[in-house]
């Protein structure tokens, strides 16, 4: 499982397409970002008219995901597609979230970030 929460805007008190897409079709892919991506995700979070491409304005190639609609980044090395089980409105004023939860169907692993030595992974954990 998992939550995020796209908030309504402060100054006019609209939703995000990130929701109003939510709402449409009830699948999204969450894909982890990592410091070389940082710059590109910032260019994707940009208000842009809806129906605008932002995976071209940030210089992103899509990917076809393999059991829900929207489509995965491939330059991330982590992806989750996931089906929407509920949105939760937490209020109706300007900067209120909307909790989206979410079921993890699939997960992608780039093999670039596995290390195969577990005495690795601890010293990363601790």
């Amino acid at each position: 499982m998992v939550i995020f929460s796209p908030a309504r805007r402060v100054r006019d008190n609209t939703t995000k397409h990130t929701l109003q897409n939510v709402l449409e079709v009830p699948e999204v892919v969450i894909n982890m970002v990592d410091y070389d991506m940082v710059q590109q995700t910032s260019l994707a979070s940009c208000e842009f008219a809806k129906g605008t491409n932002e995976f071209i304005k940030a210089g992103f190639t899509e990917e076809k995901a393999t059991l829900v609609k929207p489509p995965m980044v491939k330059e991330s090395k982590v992806k989750l597609e996931c089906k929407v089980l509920e949105v939760k409105p937490l209020g109706t004023e300007g900067g209120a979230g909307n909790l989206v939860i979410c079921e993890v169907l699939c997960m992608h692993i780039d093999e670039s970030i596995l290390d195969a030595d577990p005495s690795t992974t601890a010293r990363a954990v601790k």
